[in-house]
Parts: C-alpha cells; sequence; structure tokens
C-alpha cells in the first residue's frame, strides 16, 4: 500500500486535469486508508487529513496534496474569475468536509465568532452547537464566503462572513443541497437556479461559480455522510460527471511535467 502523498505526487503529473486527478485519488486502491467506516469514508479523511490548511483546525484544505492546484478541467461553470482563487480542488473539498463532518467545521465558525464577538454567543437563545446548527453555521460561512472578502484575521473574517449572509440565503443553499437528487449526474441549470436567488459580492474571491461549486461539494460529502454514495469507484464517476468539462472531440490538455501546479 502506498500513502496519498505519494500517489498524488504521481497523479499531479500524469493526470490529464485537476478533476482527473481529484478523482484518481478516490478511485485508487492502492492508497493506505485508516479509521472506520465505509471504504469511501476512509478514503475521504485521509484526503481530508493530507489537504487540511495548517492554523483553522482541518477545516479549510488548499494545503498539503492540494497546494498549487488550479482550476485546468473544470467546467466553466465552476471557474472562479479571480487568478487568486483558482484552486478549485481545495474549494471543493472545503464545501465536502463541511457536508461530510458539519460539526466538525461548525465548531470553528462558532469558537471563531465567540472569540471575535462573546456578546453575540451571549445572547439569549444562541444555540449550542448541536447538528442543526452546525449545519447552519457551515451554510453561512459557504454563502458569506461569496458575499465578503477573505481579506484579513481569519477570526474578524469568519464573523465578517457570518454576519454576510441572512436567513433567507442560508435556507435557500440548504434547501438546494435537499432538492439536488442522489443521482450519478445533477442537471447544473436546475442546480444553478436552486441558488441563483442568493446574492453574491464584488470582492477578490466573492464569485457565483464558487457558490455553485460549493453547493456540489456539500451535497458530495452530505451523501458520503448518510452512507447513499458508498465506494470509491462511484464517487470517481460522480466527480468526472458533474465537474469535468465535458467537451466532445476536444481532449483536456494535460498538466505539464516540468510544473505540476498547472493543474
Amino acid at each position: 500500500m502506498a500513502s496519498v502523498e505519494n500517489k498524488a505526487q504521481i497523479y499531479r503529473t500524469s493526470a490529464g486535469n485537476a478533476v482527473d486527478f481529484l478523482a484518481l485519488l478516490y478511485e485508487d486502491g492502492d492508497i493506505d486508508d485508516s479509521g472506520s467506516g465505509n471504504e469511501l469514508q476512509k478514503r475521504l479523511n485521509t484526503i481530508l487529513r493530507a489537504s487540511a490548511d495548517p492554523g483553522q483546525p482541518g477545516v479549510t484544505h488548499f494545503s498539503g496534496i492540494f497546494a498549487n492546484l488550479k482550476d485546468r478541467g473544470f467546467r466553466p461553470e465552476f471557474k472562479d474569475p479571480w487568478p487568486s482563487s483558482a484552486n478549485q480542488c481545495g474549494h471543493f473539498t472545503t464545501a465536502v468536509h463541511m457536508g461530510f463532518d458539519p460539526l466538525r467545521a461548525g465548531r470553528y465558525v462558532y469558537d471563531s465568532v465567540k472569540s471575535v464577538a462573546p456578546q453575540v454567543a451571549a445572547l439569549p437563545g444562541f444555540p449550542p452547537l448541536t447538528f442543526p446548527f452546525a449545519e447552519n453555521l457551515c451554510a453561512r460561512l459557504i454563502v458569506g464566503h461569496e458575499q465578503s472578502t477573505d481579506a484579513g484575521v481569519d477570526y474578524v473574517v469568519h464573523y465578517r462572513q457570518f454576519l454576510a449572509a441572512t436567513d433567507s440565503e442560508i435556507k435557500t443553499f440548504l434547501d438546494a443541497v435537499a432538492a439536488l437528487p442522489n443521482d450519478p449526474k445533477i442537471d447544473i441549470s436546475k442546480a444553478s437556479s436552486l441558488i441563483s436567488s442568493i446574492r453574491v459580492g464584488t470582492g477578490e474571491g466573492n464569485s457565483r461559480q464558487d457558490l455553485l461549486l460549493s453547493l456540489y461539494g456539500y451535497k458530495f460529502g452530505s451523501r458520503i455522510r448518510l452512507g447513499n454514495l458508498t465506494t470509491r469507484a462511484d464517487a470517481g464517476k460522480w466527480l468526472r460527471g458533474n465537474l469535468e468539462v465535458q467537451t466532445p472531440g476536444i481532449p483536456v490538455p494535460l498538466s505539464t511535467p516540468s510544473n505540476t501546479a498547472a493543474a
């Protein structure tokens, strides 16, 4: 068995694009996984550990095996127009983590709010961090991330993003997650229409493309959590069928071997 880090290094030069790279990490039967759950849950946990950013208790995923990745191979509907925010494997996986383990991700947002604004957490009716509230916090951060820029200190940024989204927008996002079918292929036009009423900001990193990608990521993660997506092979098919550019007759260019960050 091989480590995910070793396989990631191989796939960064051999994969056709970033989506192919991500799918291969899920499909590979030779990667050493540990922990409990079915084969897909164990593989996701392996990928989450290997891509976790330092300093944010493993909630965001732009480091390690995903460091310096770009958006080659992603459908245009998922490509962030901001060059500084092009690591779509990291963006997708961060949303996957929130859908897969909302309590862990929600804890970080919860603690961020208490750190910056303890008066908010002290308000009557501020709920404990149970599952429904944790999922609400994750959705708030996902939506708020596309309404308020990431510039600034993490805790302050996340508090600002926590305040950006309205209750109605949070409900719209979570309703959209529930409305997406548990099918191998999701109609991207219908998915886009489900969240079309959510406001998107104009600051660096804010984009409707990222919001749509987060919707797909959250759905993918929640399906793995709920056990209606259980095999690595089916996960790979889902990723290729939903995220990868579909251009009949036109091959997706390979990553440049001398510049592995080009994926």
